[in-house]
């Protein structure tokens, strides 16, 4: 970032001059990786030759995962490279391709350490057994695969026609299966293996799962006894939640919380378990709630880790239980270890014995979880403990130069230097995330210093949280400066910076689901709209080639934000992210936090939508850290402050030419908590604003909610049913 350093030399006397990174030779593959989008092979194959073996092998490794090749060459191809990332794909294809000759001690050499991928793969491996002598292993990993994998149509026949008479009896448990998983297609294909009374069952379900229109007539040929089986009943509980008749869903919920099996997959009924949850909890009966959240029946992974944390907020904040709080808050904290999790369970853990009047065991607990500064409610934990900021969030770490760490030599981080260098971007996420993963701390600190020489913003941060997710935190790269900050922007520059990292994690070409683009995810309609305010030339073609149109538009609608609801970026960020007409809903339904009406961080946790509150923690958390790197500075921490910030004394209303006044129209809020359709305020700007939406993926509930890299989500969805609340993603877990 030769900008930002040049500029900090003057602003920010503390912070040290960049130092110089080795230029890495990679050699010119462009053509040849055009040639290998062809599916030019042999012409792809010429042109990378000359660049060396790196080269040689990526063209390779395209080829393979292209479904092409050889058995022969995909063995070779694995012996050399068989740790880089995309090699699943290409073991699935070699199992479709194992010689029927094989010696059953290869076969058996080859799936070693390794799941069965495909249909074809688990035949021959069986085989392989069978062969070896064991005839019972053989016949639970046949039938082990038919109840917990999903194959194509051609692997599924291929197993069921080498192995039809041991799989007869499990074809029910297999539909059970693919039907918890909403694979209604691979499911109705086994429907006519069925007896008559389980296949209305499943099509009772498929009814359920698509909303089908002849509903009450499938239900009504299910058996009495077959609709007290979990998978039907999850199945209507979905349904119901979904059409907003939380009470019918909430009656189900809590009589299949009984026991896991009651539930079946503990782990389906987590999504809307803790949106029922907290609706109860904001609205409802909070010892209702706290039963919801408790009695999940989960062992593991990020639906257990929130629900746990929410039986213990409950319990705390609602019910005055400290002591079952601090199980609750103890329990999380033995089963994560990202820092944004351990922070979440310390400090509560601190709050629950203050709450006991246990001082000494508060602070030990606030003092434990403000080792993770990275993280919002680390920070609230350092706050409490009385802990400075910590000097290595400036980013002045030491690294030594690439070419001294022996990186050049690494295969994995070449291929993603080569791919990089060579435009595959994409391609290059998977090995960078993959060295992300596995480098020592020193490595990933030299490459991302390269990176950065290479003005690669986008690419650090997939470094720095790809490391992050080992508890290994580099602030030079997991909160990397981009040029923006050194624009004379209207608004600070680490709230901008901030923002576009949980946004677009610097990607100057990202896009959303829903249509926003660029670094700072505008979309279109606001761009526009901005564009008027500033009497700038609208181009949407801009907003994801030219980074600077783009920071210049966004910091500007942050600029109205921050007008709007004042210097408090807990607000701004969540209208930043849900439109300027949530929060002030939020403000009316829950209190001010900027006039002490409520506390900051309860109102935070009030927001309804997951992916806001997410948004919300996410952004605030990196502004103390991005003042740190750009000032070169730590000291005292006074994140509450920063996080309620002050209300405007005037609230400004913006005129046509993007000034504001302090006289104009009220601006009109309605007082509904999830509306659907447009925005449900009126916005005395040019046009009402179209709300700017984030760009990481929603997580999968069965990884922790940092993880996201790229990808795109949609903005908070108009809400169906008169419950007011969100609709959750669709829990896929094991399996699917």
């Amino acid at each position: 970032m030769r900008l930002l350093a040049a500029l900090c030399l003057v602003s920010c006397p503390l912070l040290a001059p960049a130092k110089a990174v080795a230029e890495v030779d990679i050699p010119d593959l462009n053509a040849a990786f055009a040639a290998a989008d062809r599916e030019d092979w042999l012409t792809a194959e010429e042109l990378a030759a000359p660049g060396g073996p790196i080269g040689a092998d990526l063209i390779e490794w395209m080829r393979l995962r292209d479904d092409a090749g050889t058995w022969d060459e995909i063995i070779a191809f694995l012996d050399r490279h068989g740790d880089w990332p995309g090699t699943d794909r290409i073991r699935a294809r070699a199992e479709t391709l194992i010689p029927e000759d094989l010696p059953a001690e290869d076969v058996l050499a080859f799936f070693e350490g390794h799941d069965t991928e495909t249909g074809q793969g688990v035949v021959a491996r069986a085989r392989a057994l069978e062969a070896a002598g064991e005839t019972g292993e053989a016949a639970a990993l046949v039938v082990q695969a038919w109840l917990t994998r999903t194959f194509d149509t051609e692997g599924e026949a291929i197993l069921r026609g080498s192995y039809g008479q041991l799989l007869a009896e499990h074809h029910a448990a297999r539909v059970d299966m693919l039907l918890w998983r909403w694979r209604v297609s691979d499911a109705q294909r086994l429907f006519p293996l069925l007896d008559d009374e389980t296949r209305s069952l499943a099509e009772a379900r498929v009814g359920y799962i698509q909303g089908a229109g002849n509903l009450p007539a499938l239900v009504d040929k299910v058996p009495a006894a077959l609709r007290e089986s979990a998978g039907f009943r999850y199945d209507r509980y979905n349904w119901l939640a979904g059409r907003g008749r939380n009470d019918d869903a909430i009656e189900m919920l809590e009589a299949a919380s009984v026991s896991a099996d009651a539930l079946g997959e503990p782990f389906r009924w987590s999504g809307w378990r803790r949106v029922l949850a907290r609706l109860e909890m904001r609205t409802g009966d909070p010892e209702r709630a706290y039963r919801l959240a408790a009695n999940h029946f989960l062992q593991e992974g990020t639906a257990f880790s929130d629900l746990e944390w929410l039986a213990g907020y409950i319990a705390l904040t609602r019910l005055d239980r400290p002591d079952i709080a601090l199980l609750h808050f103890q329990t999380l904290e033995r089963n994560v270890w990202t820092p944004i999790s351990q922070g979440r369970a310390w400090y509560w853990i601190g709050r629950a014995q203050e709450a006991r009047g246990d001082g000494p065991a508060a602070m030990a607990a606030y003092t434990e979880g403000g080792q993770n500064q990275t993280a919002f409610y680390g920070l609230l934990a350092a706050e409490k403990a009385g802990m400075p900021l910590d000097p290595l969030l400036t980013g002045l770490e030491d690294f030594p130069p690439f070419e001294q760490t022996g990186l050049a030599e690494d295969p994995l981080v070449m291929a993603g230097l080569h791919l990089l260098k060579g435009g595959e971007r994409g391609l290059a996420v998977l090995f960078l995330a993959e060295a992300g993963r596995i480098l020592e701390r020193d490595e990933l600190g030299s490459l991302g210093a390269l990176l950065d020489d290479w003005d690669e913003t986008y690419f650090e941060v997939l470094l720095g949280k790809s490391a992050a997710q080992r508890e290994m935190v580099i602030p030079s790269i997991y909160f990397p400066l981009h040029d923006m900050a050194g624009m004379d922007l209207p608004v600070e520059p680490a709230l901008a910076l901030s923002i576009a990292r949980r946004e677009s994690e610097f990607r100057v070409d990202a896009g959303s689901s829903v249509g926003a683009l660029g670094l700072m995810q505008l979309m279109p309609g606001t761009a526009q709209d901005v564009a008027g305010w500033l009497d700038l030339p609208y181009s949407r073609a801009r907003l994801t080639r030219d980074w600077t149109y783009n920071a210049t538009l966004g910091s500007r609608y942050l600029a109205y934000l921050t007008e709007e609801f004042g210097a408090s970026p807990s607000i701004v960020a969540a209208g930043y992210n849900a439109g300027p007409g949530r929060p002030r809903q939020w403000i009316d339904l829950f209190g001010d936090p900027r006039l002490g009406e409520v506390d900051i961080v309860d109102w935070v946790e009030s927001i309804p939508f997951e992916e806001t509150r997410n948004y919300v923690m996410r952004v605030t958390e990196s502004i103390p850290v991005y003042r740190a790197r750009l000032t070169g500075e730590t000291g005292e921490l006074a994140f509450r402050d920063l996080l309620v910030g002050v209300k405007p004394l005037v609230r400004p209303v913006a005129r046509p030419d993007g000034s504001l006044s302090t006289e104009g129209p009220e601006v009109t809020v309605s007082t509904a908590v999830a509306p659907g359709g447009a925005e449900a305020s009126v916005v005395t700007a040019p046009s009402a604003l179209a709300p700017v939406v984030s760009v990481a993926p929603p997580p999968r509930p069965d990884r922790e909610a940092e993880t996201g890299v790229g990808g795109g989500i949609s903005a908070p969805a108009s809400i169906s049913g008169p419950s007011g609340v969100r609709p959750p993603s669709r829990p896929t877990g094991p399996g699917g």
